[in-house]
């Protein structure tokens, strides 16, 4: 399939709703001078389709392998993403329970000022009840790289690439309709942190 090019500098291979769901980005992030928010979009579209957004866990820690916490990098990526999602008017937040994903869920939930709801990582078919379970708003759902992919399928999406273990960067916004869901991959960056200002070997004391 041809991908489809667009006016928010993305582009994505996606099926007949493929236009919902860029739509639904832009407003998301107000790119390109899109002052609206996805709330609005889902009250001006009757019945309101519900967006979802499936993100991985921030960067781990190497020990402990069974359930490592976030690093500092991980830390500040999740904040980050957080302040990227404020404008989305995200209504509900959802983990799998991991220390890793319930800490990118909780520091994001700060940002948006959201509880989270904890749900064991095995069971996608809850996951995926849970989420369809609000109809016409905004939901977020914080995961690993080898649960996005089938709990997009269970949305109705399509299935995803493999995701790459040391690949942070993207996240999927699906919007589910009437007629299925369409999913759109995104990478965001995190921006570079900048280094203190070093002194001059004579200013420093």
């Amino acid at each position: 399939m041809v991908d489809k090019g667009i006016g928010c500098g993305f582009s994505l291979r996606s099926p007949g709703g493929w236009r919902r769901a860029v739509l639904g980005l832009c407003l998301l992030l107000g790119i390109s001078g899109v002052g609206a928010s996805v709330a609005e979009m889902a009250e001006a579209a009757q019945p309101g389709p519900t967006t979802v957004i499936l993100v991985r866990h921030a960067e781990k820690a190497a020990e402990p392998r069974r359930d490592p916490p976030l690093t500092a990098q991980g830390e500040a990526r999740a904040r980050w993403l957080g302040e990227v999602l404020s404008r989305a008017e995200v209504g509900h937040i959802y983990s799998t329970d991991t220390l890793r994903t319930r800490s990118t869920a909780g520091l994001m939930a700060e940002a948006l000022g959201l509880e989270v709801t904890v749900l064991p990582p095995r069971d996608l078919e809850a996951m995926a009840v849970a989420l369809r379970s609000h109809p016409g708003e905004v939901v977020l759902s914080v995961g690993h790289s080898n649960t996005l992919g089938p709990l997009a399928e269970l949305l109705g999406g399509e299935p995803l690439a493999p995701i790459a273990e040391d690949d942070y960067e993207g996240f999927y916004v699906l919007t589910l309709g009437e007629d299925g869901a369409s999913t759109l991959p995104l990478q965001l960056s995190l921006p570079a942190q900048k280094e203190p200002a070093q002194k001059s070997p004579a200013a420093q004391r």
